[in-house]
């Protein structure tokens, strides 16, 4: 998953009929699996379920990976396997380590986060601050592309729930080679906002680069860049 998304030119193979291979060439091999983050543990479910034939948490998103052949489910089920997570919350461990024992693997498949998603850096959410509402409603404009390309899944409230961030979690966080959506959306999303284009610190990978660049003579960015500015 992770070489996937960033490209990485790992030397080893990756995948896990390459994976399985390898098992069964070797009996004391373990098999670790290793992902960038998760927050809900959807995704991770959503590929476990995927391998295993099992009913998707995200059926739009069944392409991110293929059904196993039963050889590889059954090598996978017997001998187990760890998920590591740079990081991740509570909610998402709980989550993945349910549907592995749901798909019968053996007791010694654990989910590890290296770091805990509660221990990221984030903005004060309880904080009224003019920054706070600032970036809440940078945020909420910058979706409304979403809910004029598909109103039925991006309501207002969806909008507003995600206004900081994927579950309005504020997370200060990135990587090299993208953007988690619980980070400030003000500082990942391209969109509009006070009739002017609004060109993202750390835009996400995926995100429409627009042909008119957003200048900072138009005040919107000076206007951030001071208040965050007063909050460091």
């Amino acid at each position: 998953m992770l070489r996937r998304d960033a490209a990485i030119p790992f030397d080893l193979e990756t995948g896990p009929e390459a994976a399985v291979a390898k098992l069964q060439s070797n009996d004391t091999a373990s098999l670790v699996l290793v992902d960038d983050y998760s927050l809900s543990g959807k995704q991770a479910r959503t590929v476990l379920q995927a391998w295993f034939g099992l009913a998707l948490d995200l059926p739009e998103e069944h392409g991110i990976a293929s059904q196993q052949t039963e050889v590889v489910r059954e090598v996978l089920r017997s001998r187990g396997f760890s998920l590591v997570f740079a990081y991740a919350s509570a909610e998402a461990v709980v989550a993945v380590e349910a549907l592995m024992s749901e798909i019968g693997l053996p007791g010694s498949s654990t989910v590890r986060s290296l770091v805990p998603a509660e221990t990221v850096a984030r903005i004060d959410l309880d904080d009224s601050s003019e920054l706070t509402a600032f970036l809440k409603a940078v945020g909420d404009s910058l979706l409304q592309d979403k809910n004029a390309e598909n109103p039925g899944k991006w309501t207002p409230e969806l909008i507003a729930s995600r206004a900081l961030g994927y579950g309005n979690r504020g997370m200060l966080i990135t990587f090299f080679y993208t953007v988690p959506t619980s980070m400030v959306t003000a500082l990942w999303k391209f969109g509009r906002f006070r009739s002017s284009d609004w060109l993202p610190l750390f835009p996400r990978s995926g995100e429409r680069v627009r042909s008119r660049q957003p200048t900072l003579e138009g005040g919107v960015m000076w206007q951030w860049l001071s208040l965050f500015a007063c909050r460091m």
